[in-house]
């Protein structure tokens, strides 16, 4: 067993006490992307979408490890009044994150999880007008 002074510990600790939040980096780092691709500052658009996906994936695998190895730990943030509000974090980064394959890459069908562009952006069943006029430009 390691003593508490150990890296191996110490990584587990940051897993266990994660705050879903986190997922906020993401949406900052994409909004500041999307507005520099907006301003017409493409190489800072670029450098920071392809910085938010990798943040993006490795605060997926932190969570992914930590419901596994702290379950308990991860279902009770959910129901906290503190941390729980941090979860909507998840939702909104994985939003910003679509809105930069769109805007940026103009790939709709990895932003809304399709594999056809012209599928995915007249589904109306399933996404609002918004999202098909954004895709426009896509099909």
């Amino acid at each position: 067993m390691p003593d508490s002074s150990s890296p191996v510990s110490g990584v587990r600790e940051a897993v266990r006490s994660f705050s879903p939040a986190y997922f906020g980096m993401v949406m900052a780092t994409g909004i500041v992307s999307i507005a520099a691709q907006l301003l017409g500052m493409s190489q800072i658009a670029i450098a920071l979408f392809w910085l938010n996906i990798g943040a993006y994936l490795v605060l997926w695998l932190v969570n992914i490890v930590r419901v596994f190895m702290f379950t308990g730990q991860f279902f009770g943030d959910m129901v906290d009044h503190q941390r729980g509000p941090g979860f909507f974090t998840f939702v909104a980064g994985s939003c910003v994150l679509g809105s930069q394959f769109v805007l940026i890459t103009e790939n709709c069908p990895v932003a809304i999880g399709e594999r056809s562009s012209r599928r995915a952006c007249t589904r109306p069943a399933r996404f609002n007008w918004r999202m098909r006029w954004t895709c426009r430009s896509c099909t």
